[in-house]
């Protein structure tokens, strides 16, 4: 399955940044996925949905940190340093 390569290979990764589709594989089950592969994964959330609960709550879900869309570059960085920071 095209998450279980995603989520091995997340594994290996300081950082994973998920954008979701619609139609496919949302968001909150594809850091499951990859949280049951390496609970240590450090995954960021981005959605243009500012009232998703994955959002809202993404601690809740297991992200490490979110973003609404659009973002500058600056924030980014900011947040991926606070994330990796706090590892």
């Amino acid at each position: 399955m095209i998450i279980s390569n995603f989520a091995q290979q997340a594994a290996q990764d300081r950082l994973k940044k998920l954008n979701a589709f619609s139609g496919g594989m949302g968001g909150k089950e594809a850091v499951k996925e990859i949280l049951a592969i390496n609970p240590e994964a450090k995954v960021l959330v981005s959605s243009g949905y500012s009232n998703d609960p994955g959002m809202a709550n993404y601690k809740k879900y297991g992200f490490s940190g979110a973003m609404a869309k659009p973002y500058e570059l600056e924030e980014l960085m900011k947040i991926v340093d606070q994330i990796l920071g706090a590892a």
